[in-house]
């Protein structure tokens, strides 16, 4: 079966596309402030802004750093804000509910009429983000349901591991592995069945997800019109087993980080902004060739999961060596012809 493919079809794109979550656009902004001293901040800023001029990489905006530059204090969210708008040059990741539309419509097109449809940078990106505003994208409430839901995760694996007295989650591979299948599997089923506004209404951090994607959408319309040739719902009951939705990146990489934030990490109890950090990464993933991001992230998408590999991108933090492995990485852009 001829599947789309999210890995080969950057190569022999003529700019690379870097993405750097709001962490490392306030590092900048704290030593351009004054704030901390790390002249290597310095060099990553100005060999951005050298790269992007020479249009040799595109470093997108989304809404998400608008997000989180809220809880910033006033003078870092102003600069970074700044630092954001000189670097995208006006260039902004569309919002994650249209990217998982046409994903989705990618994989359905795929299963039901055969025809592959190959992704393309291009649908991922335009040039002027739209007006944002916070009440059209999640709920007021939902930062509250986001810890509990967590916290209910978490009390899930504290029972599972209370069957092994004595026992840490690392004397316990394979049931730690276990959980995070069983996890992922419900995240992924969660978000699946309540795209399609089934009754699947089970407490997981997609239903979060879903709450904010059906702002503005007319999806009971859909689901009434597609009852008119499949009223039992069995070619939709394939779908969901399907190798075409498989390969749903969104789906795949939101659903497999939900767990493994819950699974692997016993130490450090999940917070809010894990959330928001999972949604830009399902989000623009499959699209960049280099990822900035913190150390949390980093460590699930390449030790935990090998996101890396499956979907060819480049992933930073903001460890000493990690920092000075991105300036290499810049470096070996400045000197590369496209």
């Amino acid at each position: 079966m001829n599947l789309p493919t999210y890995s080969g079809f950057k190569r022999g794109n003529s700019k690379e596309v870097i993405y750097l979550d709001q962490n490392f656009i306030s590092a900048i902004a704290k030593v351009q402030l004054g704030q901390i001293k790390d002249e290597r901040f310095t060099a990553i800023y100005e060999t951005l802004t050298v790269l992007s001029e020479d249009g040799k990489i595109v470093i997108p905006e989304s809404t998400f750093h608008t997000i989180e530059s809220e809880w910033a204090s006033e003078i870092i969210k102003a600069k970074a804000l700044e630092i954001l708008k000189s670097l995208s040059r006006e260039v902004s990741v569309k919002d994650w509910r249209d990217i998982l539309d046409l994903q989705m419509g990618r994989a359905v097109e795929g299963f039901f009429s055969g025809v592959t449809i190959q992704p393309s940078r291009q649908e991922v990106f335009h040039k002027m983000q739209r007006e944002f505003l916070m009440d059209t994208f999640f709920d007021l409430s939902v930062t509250s349901r986001i810890k509990d839901l967590f916290a209910l995760h978490v009390e899930r694996r504290k029972a599972l591991f209370e069957k092994f007295p004595g026992k840490s989650r690392k004397q316990l591979p394979q049931e730690t592995l276990k959980f995070f299948k069983i996890e992922r599997e419900d995240e992924k089923q969660a978000l699946v069945c309540d795209y399609f506004e089934r009754p699947c209404r089970k407490e997981h951090l997609s239903n979060c997800i879903v709450d904010a994607y059906r702002v503005n959408r007319g999806h009971s319309k859909i689901v009434a019109g597609y009852r008119e040739f499949d009223p039992d719902f069995r070619r939709f009951k394939e779908f969901c087993n399907s190798s075409e939705l498989e390969g749903v990146p969104f789906i795949d990489i939101v659903s497999s980080l939900t767990a493994a934030v819950t699974a692997y990490e016993g130490a450090r109890s999940p917070q809010t902004g894990d959330f928001y950090d999972i949604l830009i990464v399902g989000t623009i993933l499959p699209y960049c060739d280099a990822l900035a991001t913190d150390n949390f992230m980093k460590s699930l998408l390449v030790n935990r999961l090998g996101f890396d590999k499956k979907y060819d991108v480049e992933v930073f933090s903001k460890k000493d060596d990690e920092i000075d492995r991105f300036l290499r990485y810049l470096d070996r852009l400045t000197t590369c012809q496209h």
